[in-house]
């Protein structure tokens, strides 16, 4: 594996490994860590084309996680992962909203 892959590999089994701390069994948390080590050892010095098959494994792994393990406030991967929704004229439209003046009673609107 080259460093660049290594180094997306890495960063991808460190989010498994945070979201299988989410698990709510200490069992279940404890085989699921123990696969993980194994399958990312076993392809330690993978050449390229296992490597990516690794890191797609990874990713289905996060994926089903993301979707059987309680969520966590204020956890990195509900922050990163956010986005925002703003409807204008009835449609939703991905971005922020555009800032709107506000009125105090008894002030002039302006804008």
């Amino acid at each position: 594996m080259t460093h660049e892959v290594a180094l997306v590999t890495l960063n991808k089994y460190r989010k498994l490994l945070r979201l299988i701390k989410r698990l709510p069994s200490q069992e279940a948390r404890l085989q699921a860590a123990q696969e993980a080590r194994t399958e990312l050892q076993k392809n330690k010095t993978a050449p390229e084309g296992d490597a990516d098959r690794l890191r797609e494994k990874l990713d289905d792994k996060i994926r089903y996680l993301r979707i059987v393990t309680p969520k966590q406030p204020g956890d990195a991967d509900n922050i990163e992962e956010s986005t925002i929704f703003v409807v204008r004229d009835g449609k939703v439209v991905e971005g922020t909203a555009a800032r709107v003046s506000r009125c105090v009673i008894g002030c002039a609107l302006v804008g």
